[in-house]
């Protein structure tokens, strides 16, 4: 959708432009970030003020990876220190969630080095310098279950109470309501970041296993039908897409019958949204035209508006060979949509072709010639034998809301 559930990313942890609402600090000095991130830290620290204390860290964070990558592993460490010790567990998992995006850029920085290297052993080493690929996944999956375990209290928190140190999307509240949903988007971004920087694209067992975990936890946090519910399905269906002929006739089955299922829901235009791309079966645009009807105002409407509109749209063109026999049938191949009946006219020219179509209007026809179509839209009709001469064909049809005949925009090839 881009589509706001499928484009959305959950990208709301660490960044330049997602933290730091409130007085946002210039990177472009680092320094004096650091300078002042630091002192906002110790700050935090002494009065207990979790919020101010995540944001530090996070300017803290996003300042020193600018200067060198070589500071990450600093940073990792930094950041576990104070999430350990906190006893907030929204802030402690918040600390986690920026850990974990800093893990995953230790490894993007040098995939290549930690992708050839073999496990050490069974004990993972201290210093992410000397991990492997697998160590890194085994860390986040660790990080992950840390930062939801607290799901209770995740859930009852309104992810709208951290606006003031996260620029989160236009509509975070409505799909991702509470800071659990958020960071648990969140887990499931950076699991499929390590997976997708692979170069040989295998994933791990456990992942699979505690993505398809945090997204059943997801579905059963929420009412079904309603906004986080179907975002949360939307993103289950997207991360287990594969271009498979057999999955993909599963997939539109599946989506056919959720936004059968939700119809009542106004949510359920985002599963719609979705399925319009792949799929214009009957089915779907029966679906899509009920949900116009029944939810008009939905902020995204327009998008099955527009689906429909190319659905209905008429159109219709010609061809015929250069060449007929006076007299003699002339075989007419006609390439239309949404149009039941044409009406073709043979007008007379002499000399060198040069008529446009405004000036038909002035033009008398040699023959004028209507017929039925069939529902196909690709079909031969035979047009009535003219005279010795040079003709040009002219189809019009009528168009079903103005009832004009429209002429197709289209030079016609003259008939001798």
């Amino acid at each position: 959708m881009s589509k706001l559930l499928l484009a959305a990313g959950m990208a709301l942890i660490c960044g330049a432009a997602a933290w730091g609402k409130n007085n946002v600090p210039d990177f472009r000095y680092p320094e004096t970030v650091i300078n002042d991130a630091t002192k906002q830290i110790e700050k935090a620290d002494k009065k207990g003020n979790h919020k101010a204390l995540v944001d530090g860290l996070v300017r803290l964070s996003i300042a020193k990876s600018q200067i060198s990558a070589d500071y990450m592993p600093e940073l990792i460490n930094h950041v576990d220190s104070f999430a350990a010790r906190v006893s907030d567990v929204r802030a402690k998992s918040l600390l986690l969630g920026l850990e974990s995006d800093i893990v995953v850029a230790a490894y993007q920085h040098e995939s290549y080095k930690y992708d050839s290297r073999q496990k050490a052993g069974d004990v993972r080493p201290s210093d992410p310098r000397e991990w492997c690929r697998e160590d890194y996944e085994d860390r986040i999956i660790e990080l992950t279950d840390s930062i939801l375990c607290h799901r209770t209290e995740l859930l009852a928190t309104p992810v709208k109470d951290y606006e003031s140190i996260i620029a989160m999307p236009n509509g975070c509240p409505e799909f991702v309501p509470s800071l659990y949903d958020m960071l648990a988007h969140h887990g499931i971004a950076k699991i499929n970041d390590l997976a997708d920087s692979y170069s040989k694209g295998n994933e791990n067992s456990a992942a699979k296993q505690c993505v398809a975990g945090i997204y059943a936890s997801l579905l059963a946090s929420h009412e079904k039908g309603s906004a986080p519910f179907i975002y949360s399905e939307l993103q289950r269906i997207k991360d287990s897409e594969n271009n498979s002929k057999a999955a993909e006739a599963e997939l539109k089955a599946h989506l056919l019958d959720l936004a059968d299922k939700y119809k009542d829901s106004p949510y359920s235009v985002e599963i719609l949204d979705y399925l319009v791309d792949l799929d214009s079966s009957p089915r779907t645009v029966a679906l899509a035209r009920k949900a116009v009807a029944r939810h008009s105002n939905y902020p995204r409407i327009n998008a099955l508006r527009n689906f429909l509109k190319r659905i209905d749209q008429q159109t219709m063109g010609i061809s015929y060979s250069e060449a007929a026999k006076p007299n003699e049938e002339i075989l007419i191949d006609i390439n239309k949509k949404n149009v039941d009946r044409i009406t073709i006219r043979a007008y007379s020219v002499d000399g060198i072709f040069d008529i446009r179509m405004k000036d038909l209007k002035q033009m008398k026809p040699m023959m004028e010639w209507s017929a039925n179509l069939n529902a196909d839209d690709r079909q031969t009709v035979r047009f009535p034998g003219l005279p010795t001469g040079r003709y040009i064909l002219v189809p019009d049809f009528i168009d079903r809301n103005s009832h004009n005949a429209v002429i197709p925009d289209q030079t016609p090839t003259v008939l001798k």
